[in-house]
């Protein structure tokens, strides 16, 4: 196969041949652009991209392309002297539509020469990445998301289930004692630790079931009072042991009448 160098190609052969590639090229949008910044060719991928058919468009300045932000910043200036510096600039950024909808796309610039070796136009080749890249980006994270959370709801699930497993035989031994007449005050204290922790413990357990419960819209919550004493002493019991074992000292004085609280 004969390849052709195009530096030996008149600029009159390069722009047919342009003409002919941008024409084909109905995925990309593909216009030239003046020293100056004004469009003086449109294909029609760059009419189907951008909503602008070429008698609306040509002979307007490609910085209408850009979103504000970008244009505040210098972006279209920034990729014309890229281009003509380096011989190419290549960007991915957001550019506007005719209708002002937004679209996440990338965009290579060259600079075309004439038979002087200078720069006549520029070609702009874009390409929307809007679904390819920032969409399927989003959509991601968010099964990623979403897959954290199942994951999270199916283990705090499986937790509950086997914490509860085991307290089934302590409730049972802890009935078989108390049928067990005795005298002895330290073990009828023992019992009723093991009892108020064990019940501890079904709430915590509980406490996980619900949460599972709650995100998936299963359970709904309800207010009711609580005696102030039962709290307290739950919660210096439970405290306790921690106490004891840093030989802190500790003690608990309540009020003689009841108090509530909560309640709906």
């Amino acid at each position: 196969m004969t390849s052709v160098n195009s530096t030996l190609l008149s600029s009159q052969e390069r722009d047919e041949r342009f003409d002919l590639l941008a024409t084909d090229a109905k995925e990309y949008a593909v216009f030239l652009i003046e020293p100056g910044g004004k469009l003086v060719c449109w294909n029609p991928g760059a009419e189907r991209l951008f909503g602008y058919r070429a008698d609306e468009i040509m002979g307007q300045h490609f910085s209408r392309f850009f979103s504000p932000e970008d244009i505040r910043s210098g972006q279209p200036e920034h990729e014309m002297k890229t281009a003509a510096d380096e011989g190419r600039s290549d960007s991915i950024c957001w550019q506007m539509r005719k209708d002002g909808t937004r679209f996440w796309c990338q965009s290579i610039m060259t600079p075309l020469l004439n038979d002087s070796k200078q720069t006549r136009s520029f070609a702009r080749v874009m390409h929307d990445l809007t679904e390819s890249e920032a969409v399927l980006a989003q959509r991601k994270r968010a099964d990623g998301l979403a897959e954290a959370n199942r994951n999270k709801e199916e283990f705090m699930a499986l937790l509950s289930h086997e914490l509860r497993s085991p307290l089934s035989p302590i409730v049972n031994a802890l009935n078989i004692l108390r049928q067990m007449k005795t005298s002895d005050p330290i073990i009828e204290q023992a019992g009723n630790i093991i009892e108020r922790q064990v019940g501890q413990m079904v709430r915590l357990v509980d406490d996980l079931l619900d949460i599972t419960r709650i995100t998936k819209g299963k359970l709904r919550l309800t207010k009711e009072q609580v005696e102030l004493r039962v709290v307290v002493n739950h919660a210096a019991e439970t405290a306790r042991p921690f106490m004891e074992c840093r030989k802190h000292e500790f003690s608990l004085s309540l009020a003689s009448h009841h108090a509530h609280l909560g309640g709906s």
